[in-house]
């Protein structure tokens, strides 16, 4: 279970973080933006997932929405001034989401996921840096959990990385989270500015022809938490499931589903993965709120093992295989 903490409680850990944000250097690339309220609850959770429109609108948009309403800071720990509700609240969130857009769920799902891999990575002021941008509605992306092998090299108060291929471009997040690791066995976490992800979409070659050195500031380089990709990992599976759920209600309640295609499923078949990925949502999340708080009855071998089976189900869902 999680640590207990009061209403009041978190309210004052938000307001001293947003203290905090306010006091501090605003970077270059920053937004204007209204700080969005804090969702403390699962009804307030809910109640701000009603307010959502999709109907067409850029996936971009519906996240510009989501900022704003204060859905993207629901799994910052409490510690940071977060609500750090359960993952099958996250998860409930992303089936919404997607019967909304697919399109914003699956970029939402890459923030949870990006938050997922700070949570145990670096320092705890690093991490409060973090989720302090999270609150104040900024938004992180996480395009891959492979590890992105890089050289590290000193660079005044910063590092010089220079990455083995190219860096993903930008899809309208403020900041991009990428695990990477050097020849030596150095492991960590970089944050990217807005700014760089976008140029890093088209590097400038070096002379040799490999992409173009990166400075990073400090303390945008997270050490990698021992459990951070696993966990991680095991948070993609859920949420992708959870996506794929959203949409498979969405069709059912537009009275889609002829079989063959795997945007359509048949209706019966629709019906059998929807409740198959509902109890393979519940019980992943059950497993990753356990580890999060380093509970010992979950061990990482079984939790390996339901990764698996969630992604295999997944697979089939997007397939539309017969059941």
């Amino acid at each position: 279970m999680r640590m207990a903490v009061t209403t009041a409680e978190r309210e004052n850990g938000i307001l001293a973080t947003r203290a905090e944000v306010m006091g501090s250097i605003t970077q270059l690339h920053d937004k204007f933006r209204p700080v969005p309220q804090p969702l403390l609850t699962d009804d307030q959770v809910r109640s701000a997932i009603d307010q959502l429109h999709g109907g067409g609108a850029p996936p971009v948009s519906v996240l510009d929405a989501a900022a704003r309403l204060g859905l993207l800071a629901v799994s910052v720990p409490s510690d940071f001034g977060g609500a750090d509700l359960p993952n099958d609240v996250i998860a409930e969130l992303l089936t919404a989401t997607a019967g909304k857009s697919e399109a914003a769920a699956t970029l939402l799902a890459t923030h949870f996921v990006a938050l997922e891999l700070v949570r145990t990575s670096g320092t705890f002021e690093q991490r409060r840096g973090v989720y302090n941008r999270v609150i104040l509605g900024e938004r992180f992306r996480c395009p891959s959990l492979d590890l992105l092998e890089v050289d590290f090299h000193p660079d005044g108060i910063g590092l010089r990385l220079e990455p083995s291929a190219s860096l993903p471009g930008g899809e309208g997040e403020d900041w991009t989270v990428l695990p990477v690791g050097d020849p030596a066995g150095k492991r960590g976490v970089i944050l990217l500015s807005a700014a760089v992800s976008l140029g890093a979409a088209a590097p400038v070659p070096t002379e040799e022809g490999s992409p173009a050195a990166i400075h990073l500031p400090g303390d945008n380089f997270l050490v990698l938490g021992e459990e951070a990709q696993h966990l991680a990992k095991a948070l993609s599976s859920l949420l992708k499931g959870a996506v794929l759920l959203g949409g498979l209600d969405h069709r059912a309640a537009e009275g889609q589903g002829s079989p063959g295609t795997p945007e359509a499923v048949g209706a019966a078949t629709q019906s059998v993965f929807a409740e198959l990925l509902s109890a393979m949502i519940a019980r992943l999340a059950c497993m990753i709120d356990a580890r999060q708080v380093g509970a010992n009855t979950v061990a990482a071998a079984d939790l390996s093992a339901t990764i698996a089976a969630m992604e295999c189900l997944n697979v089939r869902v997007l397939r539309g295989d017969p059941v």
